[in-house]
């Protein structure tokens, strides 16, 4: 291997370590930001259940 292939190769390793680095980085959780939080209807269900039951057992 010549001189020449060998810094290419080295390049290359290093521009690939780069990109991996890059890479996990922006992917770490403080880069996060939530935009939309959607309602969630089931949480209610337990409620109107209680109140549905409690009537039915208090006949």
């Amino acid at each position: 291997m010549t001189t020449r292939q060998s810094f290419l190769l080295a390049f290359a390793i290093a521009a690939a370590l780069m990109s991996i680095i890059v890479a996990v980085r922006a992917q770490t959780p403080a880069d996060v930001v939530l935009t939309d939080v959607s309602y969630d209807p089931t949480r209610e269900l337990p409620k109107g259940l209680d109140a549905a039951l409690g009537k039915t057992v208090a006949r």
